[in-house]
């Protein structure tokens, strides 16, 4: 059989193979964060029966709750109440959404400083990136909160889909862009200083 006639053929040829290394790297911490924390969740979160991250979830609810909350009745004048002792925006008397350990953000950082700590590049600029896109992580973690409790309030009927499906993807969409970001200005000039990347 001939070989070369196989390999004209095949979708990707195997010289190029190389150049999925790097998105499988990304794929496979991806993966392994959501395996190990989905069996810490069963121990609800527990390193010798501590609930260490509770403390982490108790601040950045706070936090989300306060700023969401200023968002809402500030610059889009919306009605609302903010109640930090059960984690409530009250719309009304009887309608709130509630804020939970989930709508932190402490899931979504975690996973990007995992990703980013060990896939490789230079370590002088992690110091800076991975903080500085947990800002930007963060910020979107209160915009979804922000729009959730608009849809909640003027299209109830869609917030079941904004909540357990849309909105939950954008976080995916932003760890991409942002490890795109990383690999092309800062991995592979490190990896090749000077050389030109191969076409």
């Amino acid at each position: 059989m001939n070989t070369e006639k196989i390999k004209r053929w095949l979708p990707v040829q195997p010289r190029d193979l190389y150049k999925f290394k790097d998105i499988g790297i990304f794929i496979a911490l991806l993966l392994i964060f959501s395996i190990v924390g989905y069996f810490w969740k069963l121990t609800g979160y527990r390193i010798f029966g501590v609930a260490v991250l509770e403390p982490a979830y108790a601040v950045l609810i706070r936090i989300v709750l306060v700023c969401s909350g200023e968002l809402l009745q500030h610059v889009f004048r919306l009605d609302v109440v903010v109640e930090h002792v059960t984690n409530r925006i009250y719309l009304s008397k009887d309608v709130f959404v509630f804020i939970y350990n989930g709508c932190s953000g402490l899931k979504e950082m975690a996973m990007f400083i995992f990703i980013m700590a060990l896939f490789p590049g230079p370590w002088k600029s992690k110091l800076w990136f991975i903080p500085a896109s947990l800002l930007l992580i963060f910020a979107v973690v209160i915009i979804r909160v922000v729009i959730l409790v608009m849809i909640f309030n003027f299209h109830p009927s869609w917030y079941a889909l904004f909540h357990d499906f849309l909105l939950n993807y954008v976080f995916f969409g932003i760890f991409f862009l942002l490890w795109l970001l990383w690999v092309k200005y800062f991995y592979m000039k490190h990896k090749r200083p000077g050389k030109p990347e191969p076409s």
